[in-house]
């Protein structure tokens, strides 16, 4: 919602007799002249900080070891042919393989719109001749769709504007799309409406329609037979959930299939056959069949101790991605329930980290891709029935460090045993107690399954120990983990992640001077609570892309269907524990916090930027504050990164060079010895 605070004195709210008080509510306007010379000022700051670093160079250098110089993303194989993302240095492209003649052809250049755009693919149609598009200028979440024809390369003026996509699927022949677009000024129902080539978007045939609710969106899902219409939001802090389903031959006929649905809900449509994704009496997820016409439901997939992350259907089988602690792990079961094995994964990647996806036209092959922290994400293909992965593209470049990793746990400070993975070089000795770096994310039932970060490859190789606590408020120990620290009892995942601080340095494992804290997104927010309450453990921050003003993250950008997972200030509750650990609430006037490297960008429209300026400027409006606090902003820069490959390098360098230094780790010998 829109921000006007052009006054900057301080602002006071009453919020539940409590009064709270805002000295820099008006750092959450960007238009001011006076946030953008905040902005200038900070960035002034950042520059000098590393014009006195004479190892950045060096760290540059390593950076460009590690960064993958190109790499093959989105495989999408349909009528003999194979698309794909190609990111290279400076920009991504779109690209196609014919079966007949097996040479790359670059569809779509993304240097064609500007320095800092991407494209992505969204949709490719059956039979191959149609290409939709995704359209970026900068790291936003939102994104343009365009069309192109893959034959002959030409643009189409089919587009549609900026917003959120929920759904999207090209009619079986290529006349137009049925698509699901999230309105973004919050000003218009939701619909599902049918695009005809070549006419004018304000003529498309509106199919379906939900009103506006708190945190609602319209999904649009479909298959050959049927479209299925998901219709959720969330009425006080719980997420509702209706299903309607039409026939391809009738799409403006919908029937209502389920209604009022709570907690997971999720339909899959494969071959006319409807299945569901529940939470229903399984806290972990089981896969049923919905059966429309006398509504039974049979179980598919049972529930088991592992969470069920993500679903794929192939032919006659579904692929089952688990969340199993730090790893991800891939089961395959027939549509009649029968178990047919786990796929082997190659043994070279250490904690992989697996996503599964979704080839439509294929009923006996899937893609995946597979990363790890120090294995950059590559695409393999699993042929149903054969034992060994293919991969798909040349190995993604980059030195890859060897990666020892010992799994362990530690008590929190309720009693309750935490999980806890310590990543550190197998080619490196390392002494103890070491420098360490705590990451965890301990949200949204997200399992803290390591992804490749050239920064941590680098901290390992420098001799760096790297601790990932599988704190409550993840999946690492199934959905009840994640519930254990939802709304209200948000701290318990918090105290767990300072419990593994003081576990590390009490076991000898961290040098108490030198154990720093690293997170990104919801981890941002972990870091930042972290450093608040218990500043005296920590040597330095990296805080990116972060929540800090928990008392207004709600009327930020979407942030207020985050309500299910943080709560609300509406409850008085809810209120109160949100008001008790807001990081920007609790910068105590005479606490030194230590040096602390925030990272942010204009283009962030799902952690509000807004966030980090006035965290940073309470922070450094203390004479108390010693110790450096930096701000990397870019304008360019969103949650999803978004940026070139030399932006990126920099920014990698700039944070490892941080670290190292706050830390105390001898770049020079490559260790922390």
């Amino acid at each position: 919602m829109p921000l006007n605070c052009s006054e900057r004195s301080t602002a006071t709210d009453i919020l539940h007799g409590v009064s709270i008080s805002d000295p820099y509510r008006w750092l959450e306007d960007r238009q001011l002249p006076e946030t953008d010379a905040w902005i200038k000022n900070q960035n002034r700051t950042f520059e000098q900080y590393f014009e006195s670093k004479s190892c950045l160079p060096e760290y540059r250098d390593r950076v460009r070891r590690h960064l993958p110089v190109e790499s093959y993303e989105e495989p999408v194989r349909t009528a003999g042919r194979l698309f794909y993302r190609r990111r290279q240095e400076e920009h991504s492209s779109i690209c196609v393989i014919d079966a007949d003649k097996q040479r790359e052809r670059v569809l779509l250049d993304s240097s064609i719109y500007g320095p800092s755009a991407s494209v992505s693919i969204h949709a490719v149609s059956h039979d191959g001749s149609l290409l939709a598009y995704e359209l970026r200028t900068t790291g936003t979440d939102t994104a343009e769709i365009h069309l192109l024809n893959s034959i002959t390369g030409v643009m189409l003026p089919d587009t549609l504007p900026s917003g959120l996509s929920r759904g999207f699927s090209f009619d079986g022949e290529g006349d137009g799309f049925y698509y699901s677009r999230q309105p973004l000024d919050g000003s218009r129902d939701h619909s599902i409406r049918y695009h005809s080539m070549g006419t004018p978007s304000e003529q498309d045939l509106e199919l379906f329609r939900t009103p506006q609710a708190s945190g609602s969106n319209l999904g649009l899902l479909a298959d050959d037979h049927h479209f299925a219409a998901v219709y959720s939001r969330f009425i006080d802090g719980e997420r509702l959930v209706d299903i309607y389903l039409a026939e391809r031959a009738r799409p403006n006929d919908w029937v209502s299939m389920a209604q009022v649905q709570t907690g997971l809900y999720a339909p899959y449509l494969h071959c006319g056959r409807i299945f569901l994704l529940t939470d229903s009496n399984a806290p972990n997820g089981q896969l049923a069949e919905l059966r429309c016409a006398d509504g039974f439901t049979s179980v598919i997939v049972p529930a088991s101790q592992k969470l069920i992350q993500d679903i794929l259907f192939v032919g006659g089988s579904v692929y089952v991605a688990y969340a199993d602690r730090f790893s991800t792990s891939i089961e395959e079961w027939s549509l009649q329930g029968e178990f047919l094995g786990e796929v082997a994964l190659p043994e070279s990647v250490v904690m992989p980290s697996v996503k599964l996806i979704a080839q439509p036209c294929i009923d006996h092959a899937c893609f995946l891709s597979i990363q790890s922290p120090v294995h950059p994400p590559n695409i393999f293909e699993h042929i149903t029935g054969e034992p060994e992965l293919r991969p798909v593209f040349p190995e993604a470049s980059g030195a890859v460090p060897p990666l020892h990793v010992k799994q362990t746990a530690y008590h929190s400070f309720d009693g309750r045993e935490v999980p806890v993975a310590l990543l550190k070089s197998s080619s490196h000795r390392v002494s103890q107690p070491s420098p360490v770096l705590l990451v965890s994310y301990g949200g949204f039932g997200v399992s803290s399954t390591p992804h490749f970060s050239v920064a941590i490859a680098i901290l390992l190789e420098a001799g760096v120990i790297v601790a990932i606590p599988g704190i409550r408020g993840g999946s690492e120990l199934g959905k009840e983990w994640h519930r254990s620290s939802l709304r209200e009892d948000r701290q318990a995942g918090f105290n767990d992640f300072l419990a593994a601080a003081e576990w590390l340095i009490a076991e000898s494992i961290a040098d108490p001077g030198r154990l720093a804290l690293y997170g990104g997104s919801n981890g941002g927010l972990l870091v930042a609570v972290a450093m608040t309450q218990r500043p005296d453990l920590f040597c330095c921050v990296v805080c990116m892309g972060p929540l800090l003003d928990m008392v207004r993250y709600e009327r930020f950008d979407r942030a207020a269907t985050w309500v299910s997972e943080y709560g609300s200030i509406a409850n008085p509750r809810e209120f109160a524990a949100l008001y008790a650990y807001s990081p920007y609430h609790h910068i105590a006037e005479d606490t030194n916090f230590p040096p602390t490297l925030f990272v942010t960008g204009d283009a962030d429209d799902r952690c509000n930027p807004a966030h980090v300026r006035k965290m940073v400027a309470r922070l450094l409006g203390r004479s108390a504050q010693r110790s450096p606090v930096l701000v990397d902003y870019l304008p360019e820069r969103g949650h999803r990164s978004g940026l070139n490959y030399t932006l990126r390098r920099e920014a990698i360098a700039r944070r490892v060079t941080f670290l190292c230094r706050e830390l105390a780790v001898d770049q020079k010998r490559g260790d922390g010895s």
